[in-house]
């Protein structure tokens, strides 16, 4: 089992923030922790960014010994630090857990991710972003106790590059590749990750939105995870509320069972921070 390359990892970021300082440093007008992290996080799909809980109806899952439903809870953003120029540098922080409700709401496990955003726009109708990006999973106390599982220790690093295009006010078309660099299981000859997604959003304050999320990984033979979710939005400034129902089918949501599928229908209340359309 190969162990992740933390320090060629550190160094590379290292160097790259440093390449970038001059540019950035050079730019007159300087903005801490704006509204605005220049390139909003997709709404669609189980592990994507956002504060919020839903319950799961599960039509199937290949995990052994878990029940027919559900709780999701969803905590983190994009949380932006600051501006300088038109170049945006972004905390990605997130928290993905899932608890069986027919097995006296054990931890099934949960997702830890962290990284670091830099986002620029093109144009006033477009943006792009650079990304580091970690996950490290874990398997729930309860569920190992149970089931006698133990951790594979899976932790995934990589770098994303990503463009998102708003082709009108109330349309977003984003994509992604992600590459990863470092890993604690799983092969790391099979780095890749793909994601593109569509969202619509029609209305100012209460507004009804839908949208498609498809992300495929190298590991998993590039076989392609669907999340669609349609519902209400309500906003309140820049903070945006979200009433949901959710269908998906793919891998299950969490690293430590990326071999193992999942497809679900789910309600949820979701909350959103920062700008979500285009400048």
């Amino acid at each position: 089992m190969a162990r992740p390359r933390h320090g060629v990892t550190m160094r590379t970021i290292h160097l790259v923030t440093l390449a970038s300082l001059p540019l950035l440093l050079g730019a007159a007008d300087v903005e801490p922790f704006p509204v605005d992290p220049g390139f909003p996080s997709p709404i669609a799909g189980p592990a994507s960014r956002g504060f919020g809980f839903s319950r799961m109806a599960i039509d199937e899952i290949t995990t052994d010994d878990t029940g027919d439903a559900l709780w999701a809870l969803k905590l983190g953003s994009m949380f932006p630090l600051v501006r300088i120029g038109e170049w945006r540098l972004s905390l990605d922080a997130g928290f993905i857990g899932l608890f069986d409700i027919d097995r006296n709401y054990d931890d099934l496990g949960w997702d830890g991710n962290y990284g670091l955003v830099i986002a620029h726009p093109l144009g006033r109708h477009a943006a792009a972003r650079f990304a580091w990006l970690h996950d490290s999973s874990h398997v729930g106390d309860e569920y190992m106790e149970r089931t006698g599982r133990t951790r594979i220790d899976y932790t995934r690093q990589e770098f994303a590059l990503g463009a998102t295009w708003w082709p009108a006010p109330e349309w977003r078309v984003y994509g992604e590749y992600g590459h990863g660099t470092g890993y604690d299981s799983g092969d790391p000859g099979e780095p890749g990750r793909a994601q593109a997604g569509l969202e619509w959003e029609r209305g100012t304050r209460w507004a009804p939105y839908a949208a498609v999320d498809l992300q495929a990984w190298e590991e998993r033979d590039w076989d392609p995870d669907l999340a669609m979710q349609v519902g209400l939005a309500f906003h309140a400034g820049e903070r945006r509320w979200r009433l949901g129902l959710e269908y998906y089918d793919g891998r299950v949501p969490l690293g430590e069972f990326y071999l193992e599928d999942q497809r679900h229908l789910s309600l949820g209340l979701y909350f959103d921070l920062g700008r979500i359309g285009p400048r």
